[in-house]
């Protein structure tokens, strides 16, 4: 029983990284686009949407760090411990120099005594715009000064997609299953 998942893990896993080497992976632009698709929700008018994909009231809650949480995961990413605070975002995949970011990557930026995280869409010398949840109450592009932003993170391409493609629903069927809260798949 055991042989049997393991080699329909290590066949998911081999599919995957032979997925991701014959078509690259811009894993930074996934994470963009998976939030580009939310734009326009906003958190009173489209409250009940909101709620079942964030599992929050979004009215009543600060819920940037929940929106970035789905886009991960969404992306085939694994949100930091904490996720729903935006701070906790600055541990997110690895650090990357202001000079060297790029559209797709995590920003966590300071608002006066807040912090708040979006997806990097651009970055000019004075602006950086992010695509976020939670700007001006819904899910839109927004500008914030350069001079705010606290860290710069960037997910991996291959790491992720082997976690993800290891981690799968497909991966883990038959003789495992995947709890929706962890990562990794548990024997039955």
């Amino acid at each position: 029983m055991f042989n049997d998942f393991r080699s329909g893990w290590l066949a998911s896993v081999l599919f995957a990284a032979a997925v991701v080497i014959s078509h690259p992976f811009e894993p930074a632009a996934s994470m963009l686009n998976e939030a580009r698709k939310f734009s326009g929700l906003h958190e009173i008018r489209n409250n009940r949407a909101l709620r079942a994909m964030l599992g929050i009231n979004p009215a009543r809650t600060p819920w940037c760090g929940y929106f970035m949480g789905l886009v991960a995961r969404k992306a085939g990413r694994q949100p930091p411990r904490n996720y729903t605070f935006a701070r906790a975002w600055t541990t997110f995949g690895t650090s990357v120099s202001i000079d060297r970011a790029q559209p797709g990557d995590v920003v966590v930026i300071r608002t006066s005594r807040n912090y708040h995280v979006g997806v990097l869409s651009d970055l000019s010398k004075q602006w950086v715009q992010l695509v976020g949840g939670n700007q001006s109450g819904r899910v839109q592009q927004s500008q914030f000064s350069r001079r705010s932003i606290v860290a710069v993170r960037r997910s991996g391409g291959l790491t992720a997609a082997l976690t993800a493609a290891a981690t799968s629903k497909k991966a883990c069927s038959g003789t495992a299953r995947l709890r929706p809260s962890d990562s990794y798949c548990l024997e039955r």
